[in-house]
């Protein structure tokens, strides 16, 4: 239960929704997004794809509607109170506490683990995040790939099975390439170039990996502080 957190009005709600469906379409739809962690000197890859129907489920909309329908409603700015709800155990409040920042975890995310099942309504494989929020992700049989399915707002390691593994890298490209070129954080002390020279990563790479600067991207401090 989350009883003390301020129950947001819809208004609030349409707003966060609508930069945040921005923002998951500007920065995931029909894309492939690879978290690179390091343990024992090993490189451990975990690949996720974002659809279109995977956005409400990060939001905790309480409203049996369709998941495409509502992700468009949301982006558009359409979103009638039919179409939204609040759940009564204040998880939908939490979820739009960190829905904006999630949608930047490409470019932020700091460590990842297994899914420790500490939360009776949440069913994930792994926890990807930071020290105050974190994405959960699980396998879709039918689709084939691991997808988002939770937002959280907790330090990952909280709801996480040890290790909890440190990320050095984050990837993305279209769903459409075969091999990832676009590289979205790197951790302090890592490089492009070292990046390359990781055996289980290199099959994954293009001929040119390029190492973008967002805003997003600020002077990071050592992962491994964080664990």
């Amino acid at each position: 239960m989350h009883k003390k957190m301020k129950r947001k009005s819809f208004d609030e709600a349409k707003e966060i929704l609508r930069v945040a469906a921005k923002l998951y379409k500007d920065n995931y739809i029909n894309k492939d997004v690879l978290f690179v962690a390091m343990r024992d000197d090993k490189a451990h890859l975990y690949e996720v794809t974002f659809f279109e129907r995977n956005f409400m489920h990060l939001t905790g909309n309480s409203k049996n509607v369709s998941a495409k329908y509502f992700y468009n409603l949301a982006k558009n700015g359409s979103l009638k109170k039919d179409d939204f709800g609040f759940a009564k155990d204040g998880t939908t409040d939490m979820k739009l506490d960190v829905l904006k920042p999630l949608m930047n975890i490409l470019y932020t995310a700091q460590m990842i683990g297994d899914y420790n099942n500490s939360h009776e309504w949440v069913v994930a494989d792994k926890m990807v995040g930071t020290v105050t929020i974190a994405m959960g992700f699980k396998k879709d049989e039918e689709a084939k790939c691991n997808i988002p399915c939770t937002a959280l707002k907790t330090d990952v390691r909280a709801i996480s099975l040890k290790p909890v593994l440190p990320i050095i890298a984050i990837l993305r490209k279209n769903r459409s390439e075969k091999k990832y070129s676009e590289v979205t954080r790197l951790a302090k002390g890592i490089t492009v170039e070292s990046l390359v020279n990781i055996k289980e990563l290199k099959a994954l790479l293009g001929s040119t990996v390029i190492y973008k600067d967002y805003p997003h991207n600020k002077k990071e401090s050592n992962t491994n502080d964080c664990l």
